[in-house]
């Protein structure tokens, strides 16, 4: 015969069915919330479980030498840019530079993403301060120990520079690569040296054609030499213009110094 249960050993019944449930939950959610946490490349500091979506590449032309009071100028944009890396963000500082006659190539200084700083960090389940920390000393300190050879002035025998943007472009596996450009714009490569001719977009095209997928977006920070006549710099940033937006990628053009 069956026995019916008294009123207080249902309810400890039901507490204990609720009281499992929620402990299902609870494990449930914690393995869903480590499942979607980001890993990140020790080195890099880039994400392993997610495709980066925006990478931000600064290129310096280092070809020609500028005036050593322009050096702030530089720092200055540097620092700008360096602080608007999105979170999980790669940043890739570079330099197109050659030493004593050597061939003038593009050097990667720093290439690293941005882990977050811990701002927009779930105080529950992590340390803003571990994370601020890890910002700081992985991500910050970096670049301020490179910025001086970021900036200093160079020297170099020729500048291939739609070479060296193409290039970047045609290796981008991000959805969104933006490019920024520190340079006089004035190629001096293995197909075209502006200091003889300036070539019609078409040719350059022909040279340099632009394949991706990504959205690509390109910045020219224009070291303007006085040498160089206002007719000369208006027909070399033209040809960079039309070359890129012919091809479906954006480039606009902002004086950053005067130098000779």
């Amino acid at each position: 015969m069956k026995k019916n249960l008294k009123p207080k050993d249902r309810q400890a019944i039901v507490i204990f069915i609720v009281l499992g449930l929620i402990t299902i939950g609870s494990f449930f959610f914690m393995y869903k919330l480590e499942s979607a946490k980001v890993k990140l490349d020790e080195k890099t500091l880039c994400p392993l479980n997610r495709e980066i979506n925006h990478h931000t590449i600064v290129v310096i032309d280092k070809s020609d030498e500028w005036e050593q009071e322009n050096i702030y100028i530089i720092e200055r944009l540097l620092s700008n840019i360096h602080s608007t890396i999105p979170e999980f963000g790669q940043l890739t500082f570079a330099v197109v530079s050659g030493e004593k006659g050597a061939y003038t190539k593009m050097v990667k200084l720093f290439d690293m993403c941005n882990p977050g700083n811990g701002d927009n960090a779930n105080r529950l389940f992590t340390n803003p301060r571990q994370l601020k920390k890890r910002y700081e000393t992985s991500f910050a300190q970096p670049l301020r120990e490179i910025m001086k050879k970021l900036v200093e002035p160079g020297q170099s025998s020729s500048s291939p520079l739609f070479e060296t943007i193409v290039g970047l472009i045609d290796q981008n596996y991000s959805k969104y690569l933006e490019i920024h450009l520190v340079s006089d714009l004035m190629e001096n490569g293995s197909k075209f040296r502006f200091y003889d001719a300036i070539p019609l977009s078409e040719q350059v095209i022909r040279e340099y054609p632009v394949y991706t997928k990504a959205r690509v977006k390109i910045h020219v920070h224009t070291i303007e030499r006085r040498r160089h006549s206002r007719g000369l710099m208006d027909a070399v940033e033209n040809v960079w213009l039309e070359s890129f937006l012919r091809q479906g990628v954006q480039i606009d053009f902002k004086r950053l110094l005067i130098t000779e």
